[in-house]
């Protein structure tokens, strides 16, 4: 599955309210507020479920600044600048 991590529509650079939750289309059987483990090559979280039918069922939606969300994704860096490079980080969710 594709990971996307949008800036939260509540929270200035993960600053104020963090979101807590990582979201999938109902598509997956999956309940709201279950929590799940999402596991990537480069780490995993657990987090509890929001549903949104907005996204495509080959999609996990989790917030910038969501606790843990980084584990997930690589930590290279583009050689000019050491900043941050674009990144596709595909993930598999697994029940607790």
């Amino acid at each position: 599955m594709h990971l996307i991590t949008p800036k939260s529509p509540t929270a200035l650079n993960s600053q104020f309210r963090r979101d807590k939750s990582v979201y999938l289309n109902s598509s997956h059987g999956l309940t709201e507020g279950q929590k799940i483990k999402i596991v990537s090559e480069f780490g995993e979280v657990v987090l509890p479920v929001a549903l949104c039918e907005d996204l495509r069922d080959d999609c996990v939606m989790i917030y910038s600044g969501t606790p843990g969300v980084n584990n997930l994704t690589s930590s290279r860096h583009s050689i000019e600048g050491r900043s941050a490079i674009y990144q596709e980080a595909l993930v598999r969710i697994m029940e607790l």
